[in-house]
């Protein structure tokens, strides 16, 4: 029997802790969907909450999510998979949603072998030098995909709320999700709160297959190694703000130049996002 979802309280008249368990919200078929509302700014002002939310990809939601869904009133669904991501899970879209494509290709078409490979010890570079790398990609070759992503948002308003996601919903859409509070004005410190709360939230998932991959390898592959390959750490969005500050000279810059947002786009993000 599917599960019945209850109405979900208001968020701002209950204390911080409360809100904080409102973020992930309660499919069946996803393990990291959540609300970024509720966040508050250096300025005193907070993200409102049900216009955006990240997630990991929802090629396994059920009849009941696709019902949800459409009770959260979403419109849009920005997946930042690559093709073959996509062929492999295709994502299920209720019927009336707008599934835009904005790939983020960092793995490719043999994004499994390599992950097979680092699992079974037959690359012998650190996995973490792997992800830091990517990490580093999103600035130095994606910047373009998250600006159009970003105007899309401010040009396009009337398409929210709107989920953005990829396949485990830490990397590309970690660094999605950062990027846009930070413009918002949100301290680091919260956004890497934020970033690291998809180790909570997908840790019952991930501990299973942790369990299933060092079975199959006979316990000759280390629990940590896989982990370090599933999870996120703060080293790695740090790695892409760094390479921020190296392409571009700082965030403002980047906000600026990279994403090309004006004062003025800041200004109608703000009108459009906080309250």
């Amino acid at each position: 029997m599917p599960r019945v979802r209850k109405t979900r309280p208001i968020p701002y008249k209950l204390p911080l802790e409360k809100r904080e368990d409102l973020r992930r919200l309660p499919f069946d078929g996803t393990v990291n969907f959540r609300d970024i509302g509720g966040y508050r700014t250096q300025s005193g002002r907070t993200l409102r909450w049900g216009l955006l939310y990240r997630s990991d990809h929802l090629g396994k939601l059920t009849s009941a999510d696709l019902d949800y869904i459409g009770k959260l009133g979403i419109k849009k669904i920005t997946d930042f998979r690559g093709p073959a991501e996509r062929e492999s899970r295709p994502n299920r879209i209720p019927e009336g949603v707008f599934h835009e494509k904005r790939p983020i290709d960092v793995a490719g078409p043999d994004a499994w072998e390599k992950f097979e490979a680092y699992v079974k010890g037959k690359i012998d570079t650190d996995p973490k030098q792997y992800l830091h790398e990517v990490n580093r990609l999103f600035v130095t070759e994606y910047t373009a995909v998250y600006r159009d992503w970003l105007h899309d948002i401010l040009e396009n308003s009337e398409a929210l709320p709107q989920v953005f996601h990829c396949t485990a919903g830490k990397d590309r859409t970690g660094f999605a999700a950062a990027v846009l509070m930070r413009i918002l004005g949100v301290p680091h410190e919260t956004v890497m709160r934020d970033y690291l709360k998809t180790n909570t939230y997908i840790a019952g998932k991930n501990e299973k297959l942790v369990w299933r991959i060092r079975a199959m390898s006979m316990f000759r592959i280390k629990a940590d190694l896989i982990r370090s390959l599933m999870g996120v750490e703060k080293d790695y969005l740090e790695t892409a703000f760094a390479a921020i500050d190296e392409h571009w000279g700082d965030l403002k810059k980047y906000i600026r130049k990279g994403l090309e947002l004006s004062a003025a786009d800041v200004v109608n993000l703000e009108h459009l996002l906080l309250e």
